[in-house]
């Protein structure tokens, strides 16, 4: 909204000089004219903004991180921890992500039709998450300064798990 704040101001102002002039020659409150004429650039500028977002490109950016090698007590079978459990009716992976300085960090993935579980025979002891968004690319269009800007919006597309063959246990009971 870098062009557009300064755009509504502008407005404004002659909105203001305007009805000043038109209050001169009726009986109407110049601060009625404030209040309207600020929100009449109010209104324009948020419509002109919010319509303006829908025409900025968005791109595909996929971010991969290194699953790490764990093994507890409660270790399902595979070559790294990473589990599926239950929260509230809601499936779930437990994955450990391993950190630049060397140390793992736990993570929760939702299990839906955007995750692919990716066994792969060239593996052994880790595994990649790849996680792939949608973002807004403010950077290749003269728009980005006409329209609200949210830079951390994005729109999970898939999220791949890419792990060790005998990882994904593969019990199957009829019932």
């Amino acid at each position: 909204m870098l062009y557009t704040t300064p755009a509504c101001v502008a407005l404004f102002v002659v909105l203001v000089i305007l009805g000043s002039i038109y209050c001169r020659k009726t009986q109407i409150p110049f601060m009625g004219i404030v209040v309207v004429s600020g929100f009449i650039c109010f209104c324009i500028g948020s419509l002109s903004a919010g319509i303006l977002r829908h025409y900025v490109p968005r791109q595909l950016v996929t971010n991969t991180y290194t699953l790490a090698a764990m093994h507890t007590t409660s270790t399902p079978q595979g070559s790294f921890v990473w589990g599926s459990g239950s929260l509230g009716g809601v499936m779930k992976y437990d994955v450990y992500v391993k950190n630049d300085n060397g140390s793992v960090s736990p993570y929760r993935i939702s299990a839906n039709d955007n995750v692919e579980i990716i066994e792969n025979a060239d593996l052994k002891d880790v595994g990649y998450w790849k996680r792939t968004v949608r973002k807004f690319d403010y950077s290749t269009t003269p728009l980005a300064h006409w329209v609200i800007q949210s830079p951390e919006e994005e729109t999970l597309i898939k999220t791949e798990l890419v792990v060790p063959v005998g990882t994904v246990l593969h019990n199957f009971a009829a019932q």
